[in-house]
C-alpha cells in the first residue's frame, strides 16, 4: 500500500503529461489536415479550369500564391457551398475568358473590366499578400483588361499547363500528402511486396507502436498518435506524447517494405510503452467518442449526423436507393427554459433524446442532437409511404410525453421537416437546408405537425426566399454594407422646431452587391428567423456609439439617439455586458442613448427585459416601449416596465385626423402614459393636420415624414 501511494502520483503525473502532449499534437494535426483538405479542394476546382490547356500567364501569376491563398482561406471559413467560394471561382473564370479573348463585352456573362479588377483588388486586400508583389500584378492586369489612356491593351502571354500539373502550377505540389502513392519499379515481385506494405500502412491505427531509427541511427520506439484522412499521413509520438516524426503514406510504406520501420507487438514492448499504448488507445477512443457525440444527450452530434447523411447521399447515387431525413424542433422548449430554468431545459432535452433513441431502435435510425432544441433522424432504404408513417410516429413519440418539473407540468409537441434523400440530392448542406425549411414551414403552419419538403409549396418558396436573404445579410455584415440612418423625434408643443430637445431614432438599411439600398423589411425577417438579429443589434450599438465618440462636439445640440433592441438580444445574457463594454470603449455619454423595445418583445421576455432595463438605467440610459397599444395586455404590463417613453403604434396615428376611433385610442394611451409618469411619442406623423391633433391631445413627441424625413447618420447636420 505504501508503494502504491508513492507510485500513483508519479503515474498520474506521467499520464497527465502524456495526455496533454498528445491532445496538443492531435489538435495541431487536425488543423493541418483541414488546411491540406482546403488546398486539395482548391487544386481540384482549379485543375478543371487550367489543366490541359493554354492559360494566360497573368492569371497563373495571380493564382500563385495570391488568389490561391484567398480560395484556401475561403474554403476554411465558409466551405465550398458558400457564395464566397463561388464568387472566387467566378473571378477566375471571368479573368481567364477576358485575358484569353474568349469573352467580349457583348457576351451575356461579361463583367465590366473595371468591376472585375476591383473584385481582384478587394480579394487580395482581404489576405496577407505582399504589397510589393500585389501592386505590380494589379497594374499588369489593368493594362491587359482595361488598357492605357488610349485604350490600348497589352498583349497577354499564355503558358501550357499539362494534365495533372495543376498543383505544381499553383505552387502546392509539395504541400499535399499523396493518398494514392505508387512505386517506380519494373520488378513485379518488388511491386507486389511494396503494395503489401502499402496495404499494411493503410491498416495502421492510433495506438500502434513502431520501431525505427533517427538520422544518426539511434533506435526509436514511437506510437501512432494521428492518422490523416485516407491514411495520407501519420503523426508519431514518443513515450512522453511529444511529436517526433510525421510520415506520408509512401514514406510509411517504404519503411515497412525495406525494414526501416518495424511494427511492434504488445509482448515486444517495454512496460512503459505498453502502458502508454493502452493509455493512448483509451484516450483516442474517448476523444473519438466525444468528437462524434453530444455531451448532454449522448446522441450523435451534428458533425456525425452530417457524416452519416453524406454516406447516405453517396449510397443513393451508387444504387439509386431512397433514404429519409427528419429535422425536428421542439415547440415548447423556450417556454420550459424561461419558466423553469436552464436545468429544466437540459433535463427536457435528455428525456426527448432518450425517447427518440429508444422509440426508433427497431428502425435502425441514426438519431442526433443537431443543436439547441433541434434533433435529426436519418433512416436508410425506406419507401415514401413508410417514411411518412415513421415521421408521424416520431411526432407521436414526442407528443405522448409529458414533462414535469417541480410543480409545473408541460405538454410536448414538435415541428418536423421531412426530406427524401435520393440520387438527385445535391449534397449534405442542401439536404439540411431543405429539412430546415420544411421544419420552419411546419412551425409557420401552426406547429405540432410534419411538413414534407416540396419546393413548389408556397410556404417552402417563402421560406427559401428568406434563407436566400440570410446569405446576403451575412455577407453584408462581413463587408460592412449595413447603413445607419436616423429620423428626428421632435417635441410636439413647439411644432417640432426645438432641436435641443429632439432625439433621433436609428434606422437600418442595407446595400446590396451593386450598391442599391434594400429596405429593412426585406432582410429583418431573415435575421429574426435565422438568429442573425443579435449580430445586427450589436453592429448597430457599436457603430452608433463610435459615431458619438467621433462627434462629441455635436452631442450637446440634441437629445441623443434611440436604438432598437430585439427580443433575441434581450434574451441574450451576454448582451448587457457587450453594451457596457462599448460604452467603456467609446466613452459615449450614456444619458444620450434611449433603447427602444417592442411591446411584444418585452412581454415575451418580461424578466429578461426588466433585468436589461434596470442594468442600463443604472448607468443613465433611457427606454422607450415601441408599438404600444396593439398588445393584449398593454396597460397591465406598462406599470411593470421601467420605461421613460411610450411610443403609440402608428396604426392609430396615420388616420388620426379622419378617424374618431383612432383619436380616442391615442388620447387614452396618452392619458394612461402620463398617469404612469411616462412621456408619449406618436409615430407616422405625416402632415401638419395630424400634428395639430396630437398637440390638442397633449402628446409629447412626434415622428414621421411630417416632422423630418430620415437621412443617413453620416450626413446628419444639427442646426
Amino acid at each position: 500500500e505504501v508503494v502504491l501511494r508513492e507510485l500513483n502520483p508519479l503515474v498520474d503525473r506521467q499520464s497527465k503529461a502524456f495526455r496533454g502532449n498528445v491532445e496538443r499534437t492531435v489538435r495541431a494535426s487536425e488543423g493541418q489536415q483541414k488546411l491540406a483538405g482546403a488546398r486539395r479542394a482548391v487544386v481540384g476546382a482549379l485543375s478543371e479550369r487550367i489543366e490541359g490547356q493554354q492559360v494566360p500567364k497573368l492569371l497563373l501569376d495571380l493564382l500563385n500564391p495570391g488568389w490561391r491563398n484567398l480560395m484556401v482561406h475561403t474554403h476554411l471559413r465558409n466551405g465550398m457551398d458558400s457564395n464566397e467560394w463561388r464568387d472566387g471561382l467566378a473571378v477566375v473564370d471571368q479573368l481567364q475568358a477576358q485575358l484569353s479573348g474568349a469573352s467580349q463585352p457583348d457576351s451575356d456573362d461579361y463583367i465590366e473590366s473595371e468591376t472585375l479588377l476591383k473584385q481582384v483588388v478587394e480579394g487580395l486586400n482581404s489576405i496577407s499578400f505582399e504589397p510589393g508583389k500585389r501592386t505590380p500584378l494589379v497594374m499588369k492586369l489593368s493594362d491587359a483588361l482595361i488598357g492605357d489612356t488610349t485604350g490600348e491593351k497589352t498583349e497577354v502571354q499564355s503558358v501550357s499547363v499539362e494534365v495533372g500539373a495543376a498543383a505544381q502550377a499553383l505552387g502546392l505540389s509539395g504541400m499535399l500528402p499523396d493518398a494514392d502513392p505508387e512505386i517506380e519499379s519494373d520488378d513485379e515481385q518488388e511491386r507486389n511486396s511494396w503494395e503489401t506494405a502499402l496495404d499494411r500502412a493503410r491498416r495502421l491505427s492510433v495506438g500502434e507502436w513502431l520501431a525505427m531509427s533517427d538520422e544518426a541511427g539511434k533506435p526509436l520506439i514511437l506510437s501512432v498518435a494521428f492518422v490523416g484522412e485516407d491514411y495520407a499521413n501519420f503523426v508519431l509520438v514518443n513515450r512522453k506524447g511529444v511529436k517526433v516524426r510525421e510520415l506520408e503514406l509512401k514514406e510509411m510504406a517504404d519503411g515497412l517494405h525495406d525494414g526501416g520501420i518495424t511494427l511492434l507487438d504488445d509482448f515486444d514492448l517495454p512496460l512503459m510503452e505498453r502502458a502508454s499504448q493502452r493509455m493512448l488507445q483509451n484516450m483516442h477512443n474517448k476523444l473519438t467518442y466525444q468528437a462524434s457525440h453530444d455531451e448532454l444527450t449522448d446522441l450523435s452530434n451534428r458533425r456525425e449526423f452530417e457524416r452519416g447523411l453524406s454516406d447516405a447521399i453517396k449510397a443513393s447515387r451508387a444504387d439509386g436507393g431512397q433514404h429519409m431525413l427528419l429535422y425536428l424542433d421542439l415547440d415548447q422548449f423556450k417556454i420550459v427554459n424561461n419558466t423553469s430554468g436552464h436545468t429544466a431545459g437540459d433535463a427536457l432535452l435528455k428525456m426527448v433524446g432518450a425517447r427518440l433513441s429508444d422509440g426508433l431502435a427497431d428502425a435502425e435510425a441514426l438519431v442526433a442532437r443537431l443543436g439547441g432544441d433541434e434533433f435529426g433522424v436519418l433512416v436508410s432504404d425506406i419507401e415514401s409511404e413508410g417514411a411518412r408513417e415513421l415521421a408521424q410516429r416520431v411526432l407521436g413519440l414526442v407528443r405522448e410525453q409529458r414533462f414535469d418539473w417541480e410543480d409545473k407540468h408541460y405538454s410536448l409537441s414538435a415541428s418536423i421537416g421531412l426530406v427524401f434523400i435520393d440520387e438527385g440530392t445535391a449534397d449534405t448542406d442542401a439536404a439540411m437546408r431543405c429539412a430546415d425549411e420544411a421544419c420552419y414551414a411546419a412551425k409557420d403552419a401552426g406547429r405540432n405537425r410534419v411538413q414534407e419538403y416540396e419546393l413548389s409549396d408556397s410556404r417552402m418558396m417563402r421560406r427559401h426566399g428568406v434563407m436566400e436573404w440570410v446569405t446576403q445579410l451575412d455577407k453584408a455584415v462581413e463587408d460592412d454594407r449595413l447603413v445607419l440612418n436616423c429620423q428626428r423625434i421632435a417635441p410636439v408643443q413647439n411644432g417640432g422646431s426645438n432641436y435641443a430637445k429632439s432625439h433621433y431614432e436609428i434606422l437600418l438599411t442595407m446595400e446590396d452587391d451593386l450598391g442599391d439600398i434594400m429596405p429593412p423589411s426585406e432582410f429583418i425577417l431573415a435575421a429574426e428567423t435565422y438568429n442573425r438579429v443579435t449580430v445586427i443589434d450589436r453592429w448597430v450599438v457599436e457603430h452608433v456609439l463610435r459615431w458619438m465618440a467621433e462627434h462629441r462636439d455635436d452631442l450637446d445640440s440634441f437629445g441623443g439617439f434611440a436604438i432598437n433592441v430585439s427580443g433575441h438580444s434581450i434574451n441574450d445574457e451576454t448582451f448587457p455586458d457587450f453594451v457596457l463594454e462599448q460604452f467603456s470603449k467609446t466613452q459615449a455619454p450614456t444619458g444620450k442613448i434611449c433603447f427602444e423595445i417592442t411591446e411584444t418583445a418585452a412581454i415575451g421576455n418580461l424578466d429578461n427585459a426588466r433585468d436589461f432595463m434596470n442594468r442600463m438605467k443604472i448607468i443613465g440610459c433611457r427606454f422607450s416601449l415601441d408599438d404600444f397599444g396593439t398588445g393584449l395586455s398593454s396597460y397591465s404590463y406598462l406599470r411593470n416596465l421601467p420605461v421613460d417613453f411610450v411610443k403609440i403604434d402608428g396604426v392609430f396615428v396615420k388616420d388620426l385626423a379622419n378617424n374618431p376611433g383612432d383619436y380616442a385610442v391615442v388620447r387614452s394611451i396618452n392619458e394612461i402614459g402620463h398617469y404612469m409618469g411616462k412621456q408619449t411619442i406618436a409615430e407616422y406623423v405625416e402632415n401638419d393636420e395630424i400634428l395639430a391633433q396630437l398637440k390638442e391631445i397633449g402628446v409629447d413627441y412626434a415622428q414621421g415624414y411630417g416632422i423630418e424625413k430620415p437621412c443617413r447618420l453620416a450626413d446628419l447636420k444639427i442646426p
